[in-house]
């Protein structure tokens, strides 16, 4: 073995050592923040708490854990927008969590706008149902699992001289080719939901709702901090914004703060 293919080689055994070093060193590295974090949050040091969770998340790792304890420490600090925007963060990614949904709920309570929320259409109640009934990542290992079955499933049809295992095999394959397709759209639905850009909290005090994206359309309704909204369009550093209960109008972009 010549100079340089021993040179190779030793790359190549440092290389996953190297890896599994930095990868370790992250680990340290995110959990010794972490605990930082919440030692401030549990000696009441609200504001030094949400600046360590902040630089967790502007380091790049985020979770739905993280942004319900971001939510806590804002919701202590008695900033109820901030601490709204970040519980809507942490329902995306932990949409059954019951500690999630009752913080959330609680915040909203503290807003000055009360809206009430038209009752959307039910098919689109039971797909959003079994959407959050898994994370995206567990979606996907149903999915693996479901494609795995069906081609066990196949193979056993295919190969098996027996009539009574040929339709076990083949039923129990077709169940899990729906599966597989059914984990495939709501899994991508989870992911669509959780990196969708059309849905906001107003952070400004109040704001003019406009009936047109310029100064000099017509006044329609005020908002208060911490609504949410939906965006429907914009046109320039405006935003046509629609409330739960089906009312519409323009505000600037400057004013929301994309969930």
């Amino acid at each position: 073995m010549n100079r340089r293919t021993m040179k190779i080689w030793r790359i190549c055994m440092l290389l996953p050592m190297v890896l599994m070093f930095s990868v370790y060193t992250f680990a340290q590295d995110f959990q010794f923040k972490l605990s930082l974090a919440e030692e401030s949050y549990k000696d009441g040091n609200y504001p030094e708490s949400i600046n360590r969770y902040k630089s967790i998340i502007d380091s790049g790792f985020s979770s739905g854990e993280l942004y319900y304890n971001l939510g806590n420490a804002y919701f202590k600090n008695r900033d109820i927008k901030s601490s709204i925007l970040y519980y809507e963060r942490a329902a995306r990614l932990l949409p059954r969590d019951e500690n999630v949904i009752f913080n959330l709920e609680l915040a909203r309570s503290y807003t000055t706008d009360k809206i009430s929320e038209l009752n959307p259409f039910f098919l689109k109640v039971w797909i959003q149902y079994f959407r959050d009934l898994l994370s995206e990542k567990a979606w996907g290992i149903v999915n693996i699992i479901s494609l795995f079955i069906t081609l066990g499933g196949m193979l056993v049809f295919l190969l098996s001289g027996w009539s009574d295992l040929q339709r076990w095999s083949m039923f129990i394959a077709l169940i899990a080719l729906f599966m597989f397709f059914s984990s495939l759209s709501l899994g991508i639905l989870q992911k669509q939901n959780i990196t969708r850009t059309d849905e906001a909290i107003l952070f400004s005090p109040s704001v003019m709702v406009k009936s047109s994206p310029d100064e000099g359309g017509s006044n329609l309704f005020i908002l208060h901090e911490g609504t949410k909204v939906k965006i429907m369009d914009q046109l320039g550093d405006w935003r046509e914004i629609r409330l739960g209960d089906g009312n519409k109008g323009w505000i600037r972009i400057t004013d929301l703060e994309i969930i």
